[in-house]
């Protein structure tokens, strides 16, 4: 793509925001960005910016309701939370492995597991810091852009956040921001650091942390990966309840038709033609017969 494509400031990337595609991005088109909006208003302004630049891109998107997948138009806090579903986690986790026998596959599942639960619980279980380090380092960021704003109490625990151009409306209370930043990613934005400091004064630092979701504390992480997953036993200690080993289980089903790939017969798309296999004659040569119906062999 890049033997075709620029890498210029006005490149958009629209995908599915699969890790490896926002990777491979970042390498070979340093200079493109991905459109992310919390709002509505966001949201139309940069699909505008898409729509001038590409328009038949805009018309092909608007007719698959593109913008029901997007948080500005999600009412509740399911997306940017999960962006893909169990299934399609544990397929991707086993690629190779899903292919193995049953049982074969549950002992992989059983030491992958216990392998990443073992890991996660021993990755921050010394950690100094309250939030585990990513959401540390995206505090640390909204703290010094909210630095910069200016904040106005119009009510209690209500502010008004002005700054460079910005204009925002943040409810502690509420813990809601017009920008929908504090609404859905359960941390305070650049607005609400500074609706904060305003209300808290110079100490607000340790208010951050009330105000934030506790699913991103380092304790939180830990105890869900607390649980220890221990190998299968033999076979022979297993306890087996009565009525299991009387139940009968039928044979698997066998398809009855015959191994290998099912031949299916070519359709015609608009405007195709397949050309029409002709007869040769192995006697005369000739087309649109057989020897069973040549008129030399059958001739008196």
């Amino acid at each position: 793509m890049r033997s075709y494509v620029d890498d210029i400031d006005e490149l958009c990337i629209i995908s599915d925001r699969h890790s490896s595609i926002r990777k491979m991005v970042s390498i070979v088109y340093p200079s493109a960005h991905y459109a992310k909006a919390y709002s509505k208003v966001k949201f139309y302004d940069h699909f505008n910016q898409i729509r001038d630049m590409v328009p038949k891109a805009a018309v092909h998107l608007e007719s698959v309701a593109f913008h029901r997948w997007s948080r500005a138009f999600c009412p509740g806090n399911r997306y940017n939370i999960m962006t893909s579903n169990i299934a399609e986690s544990m397929n991707a986790m086993f690629e190779v492995e899903r292919e193995f026998p049953i049982v074969a596959l549950f002992d992989e599942i059983n030491m992958r597991f216990a392998k990443l639960f073992h890991e996660r619980s021993i990755e921050l279980v010394n950690s100094p810091n309250i939030f585990v380090p990513s959401m540390e380092k995206q505090i640390s960021k909204n703290i010094n852009l909210g630095n910069k704003l200016l904040a106005h109490q119009i009510a209690n625990y209500k502010f008004n956040i002005n700054g460079h151009g910005d204009v925002a409306t943040v409810d502690l209370q509420r813990r809601m921001c017009t920008c929908r930043v504090f609404d859905l990613d359960k941390i305070p934005c650049p607005h609400a650091m500074a609706a904060l400091r305003s209300q808290y004064g110079a100490h607000f630092g340790n208010q951050i942390y009330e105000y934030s979701s506790s699913y991103y504390s380092v304790e939180k992480y830990t105890i869900a990966s607390c649980e220890e997953i221990n190998p299968v036993p033999p076979e022979d200690s297993w306890i087996v309840p009565l009525k299991i080993l009387e139940r009968e289980t039928p044979p698997p089903y066998v398809d009855p038709r015959k191994p290998g790939r099912r031949r299916t017969k070519n359709r015609r798309g608009v405007g195709e033609s397949f050309p029409t296999r002709k007869n040769k004659c192995s006697i005369c040569k000739n087309i649109g017969h057989n020897r069973t119906t040549c008129p030399v062999r059958n001739a008196p």
